[in-house]
Order: structure tokens, then C-alpha cells, then sequence
């Protein structure tokens, strides 16, 4: 009965093995198989390493095109905000230059009152007037002396020309006078006096200005005539 057991189990173990010789050997054909087989699984992680690379450059192509755009307004932005800065340093100095101009209008009209009320001062003979005319003198000159006030503390000083060389700058002449024992040049009458704004003329002053005396006719012709 042993023996009987002993060849059962040679024979399974016959089997068993003739099993695995067979899993181990495997036809050409099937080999062809497997090959194919790997060759497609390898042509198709190729194609899609190959989409995939493709969608990568695409990507990128993108993002760079995204990037230069990003730059691109963001020049823009900055140009525009230097436009808007320089425009509006351009407004606020035509602004500046509109309220002087208009602050030099007002100051010309209250200058050109102030000349109003010097003549009407030199108009006044002070002597043998009654107290109440005084008194409106004295009124008139308190209003006067309030212009030249307000004018002083917005920067504006009256000048002088009296006994100076002429000047284009300060001055304006309206007409030149024979003076004996004068300079040319000089100023020998003021009809208005000048202002200055600072240090620049707001209004020039307008005088008379002397020249060199011209030697009549009759003295050319009587020293002609000594000559001879």
C-alpha cells in the first residue's frame, strides 16, 4: 500500500513538472505576439509623450505671449500715468499763470485809482481852506494810504524816478525836453510813478526825459557868419 502511495505521488509530481515546462516554454508565434504587443504599448506612450509635449510648448507659447502682454499693459499703465501727472502739472501751472494774470489786472486797476487819487490830492491847495474840506482831504488820504497798504502786503512797492538815468525797463517816456544844465537821459518829470511786483516791474513809470539842448537856427547862422 506504501508502494502504491509513493507512486501517486511520483506521478503528480511528473505532472506538476511537465506543467511548468510547459508555462515556461512559449511558441514563436506567441513570442511575435508579445513583441507586437510591446511595440504598440511603446508607439502609444511615444504618441502620447508627443501630445503631451505638444501641449507643453503650447503652454509655454501661452504663457510667454500672457508675459509680454502683462508688460505690454503695464507700460501702457505706466505712460499713462505719466501723461496724467504731466497734464495735470501742465493745468495747475496755466492755473498758477491765469489767477497772476488776473491778480495783475486787479492790482493795475487799483494802481490806476491810486494815480486818481494823487491828482485829486495835488488838485487841493491846503492853504486858506475851511476844516471841513480839510477833512476830506485827510479822508481822501486815508483811503490812499489803505491801497498802498493792501498793495504792500500782496508784494507791490511803488518806485520813484526823479533825477534817475532813463531805463526801458522802468520807464516809459512820454516825450524828451530841452533842459539847460541837465544830462541827457535823465528823468525830469513824473507824470505816473512806476510799480514793482517783487523784483519785477509790474508797471513802468511814465516820465519826461531831458536831451541835449540844440543850437537855434539864428546862433548857426550868426556863428556861420562870424566865421567868414
Amino acid at each position: 500500500m506504501n508502494d502504491d502511495k509513493n507512486n501517486l505521488n511520483e506521478n503528480e509530481k511528473i505532472e506538476i513538472k511537465d506543467n511548468n515546462d510547459n508555462k515556461e516554454t512559449v511558441s514563436p508565434k506567441e513570442e511575435r505576439r508579445k513583441k507586437r504587443r510591446g511595440r504598440r504599448s511603446t508607439a502609444k506612450l511615444e504618441k502620447e509623450i508627443d501630445i503631451l509635449n505638444n501641449k507643453l510648448r503650447d503652454m509655454e507659447a501661452r504663457l510667454e505671449k500672457t508675459y509680454v502682454e502683462m508688460v505690454d499693459y503695464k507700460n501702457r499703465y505706466l505712460r499713462t500715468m505719466a501723461d496724467m501727472d504731466n497734464y495735470r502739472k501742465s493745468m495747475q501751472k496755466q492755473l498758477e499763470e491765469v489767477r497772476g494774470r488776473t491778480k495783475e489786472t486787479i492790482y493795475l486797476e487799483i494802481i490806476a485809482i491810486l494815480d486818481n487819487f494823487e491828482r485829486a490830492m495835488q488838485s487841493f491847495k491846503k492853504d486858506n481852506i475851511d476844516e471841513h474840506t480839510m477833512s476830506i482831504i485827510k479822508g481822501i488820504e486815508m483811503i490812499y494810504n489803505q491801497f498802498h497798504n493792501l498793495l504792500e502786503k500782496e508784494g507791490i512797492k511803488q518806485y520813484s524816478s526823479l533825477g534817475e538815468a532813463f531805463d526801458p525797463r522802468k520807464h516809459h517816456a512820454l516825450m524828451h525836453k530841452e533842459v539847460d544844465n541837465e544830462e541827457p537821459d535823465k528823468i525830469i518829470e513824473e507824470y505816473e510813478r512806476g510799480y514793482m511786483l517783487g523784483d519785477r516791474v509790474l508797471r513802468p513809470a511814465k516820465v519826461i526825459v531831458s536831451k541835449k539842448k540844440e543850437d537855434k537856427i539864428e546862433d548857426k547862422e550868426e556863428k556861420n557868419d562870424g566865421e567868414e
